[in-house]
């Protein structure tokens, strides 16, 4: 939801996901506050009676026969990779089977960021320090490799695998050190499924401009000898 806030796009996202041969499933965007932080939560709910898991292989080729924009089906295939890379190593053997990363919600949610980002005109992804709560899973843990991080103390998923998968495939990590000066265009909040007393549950994203470096010129005057 924090993408919907800077693009206004849920009509426009509901368009493009129906270029997806994907139904069954129905989306909400719920007014909800996270601490003193007032937004919403973007959440997909799969209408079908019996809990639908798809593999890999289904999945890259729902996204390849879509009409999607090519560079919107390769994105989602890449984060797609990225898990299944991770989930091959975590567990050791050649056959991959996919099971919360395959639900439609999960496809859902990685399709919409894609989409989205595309909207916002393909831009460069930078990401900051990654939160490392108590409840890690194995293939999101795995892809923190060689990530910045912290340890939150959180009893929870800070970031899940689908959501690490995301910005480390599309993003580059940076700090405060950059040394790059930005001017904010917009600011979007999304709000976590987990209601956390103790927190602001938000995943914040700020669409910036890069400005140019200011290199500030001196003129320097020798102090005359008396």
């Amino acid at each position: 939801s924090s993408l919907l806030e800077v693009t206004g796009g849920l009509e426009y996202l509901k368009k493009e996901l129906r270029k997806i041969d994907l139904d069954g499933y129905e989306l909400s965007l719920a007014p909800c506050q996270s601490g003193h932080i007032s937004s919403h939560r973007f959440s997909v709910q799969d209408s079908d009676s019996e809990k639908r898991v798809f593999q890999f292989e289904s999945i890259a080729d729902k996204v390849k026969g879509s009409f999607l924009k090519d560079g919107i089906k390769n994105n989602i295939i890449s984060i797609y990779q990225s898990l299944y890379e991770a989930e091959k190593k975590v567990h050791g053997s050649g056959h991959v089977h996919f099971e919360q990363i395959g639900e439609i919600d999960s496809i859902i949610d990685i399709a919409s960021a894609c989409i989205l980002i595309d909207k916002l005109g393909s831009p460069g992804i930078l990401y900051s320090c990654i939160p490392f709560g108590e409840k890690v899973a194995p293939a999101t843990a795995l892809m923190l490799k060689l990530q910045n991080t912290y340890f939150s103390k959180h009893s929870f998923e800070n970031i899940t695998p689908t959501g690490i998968a995301i910005v480390t495939t599309l993003g580059k990590q940076v700090d405060e050190k950059t040394g790059d000066s930005f001017s904010v265009e917009e600011v979007g909040y999304g709000i976590g499924s987990v209601d956390a007393n103790d927190l602001q549950n938000v995943l914040r994203v700020v669409v910036l401009k890069k400005c140019e470096r200011y290199e500030p010129k001196f003129q320097y005057c020798q102090k005359a000898k008396l």
